[in-house]
């Protein structure tokens, strides 16, 4: 099993949970990504977020990321996150279970 692992620090504001909510579910819907769940940090950085997927190989993770990198409406909601997305936060991870 791989997991994927996408994390992001965000300006404070209603606004910022808001988009990532949207996000997630757009992946739910469009992309059939049944295993993505979103995090908030409760202790710690509080700004930060975290997205979690499970994928089958590398091969359905390298699959995924190419159908969603061309798909214009994630493109589109990622837009909307450049003003309250801390730069130079975002982290991708990917863990392989041992």
């Amino acid at each position: 099993m791989i997991r994927f692992q996408r994390s992001m620090k965000l300006r404070r504001g209603k606004k910022a949970v808001q988009w990532a909510k949207e996000l997630t579910d757009y992946m739910k819907a469009v992309h059939g990504t049944t295993s993505l769940q979103l995090f908030k940090a409760r202790f710690g950085n509080v700004s930060a977020i975290v997205w979690v997927a499970d994928f089958q190989d590398l091969p359905a993770l390298e699959a995924w990321q190419l159908k969603v990198g061309a798909d214009k409406g994630y493109r589109e909601l990622v837009k909307k996150s450049f003003d309250f997305v801390i730069d130079g936060s975002v982290e991708d991870t990917i863990l392989e279970a041992v």
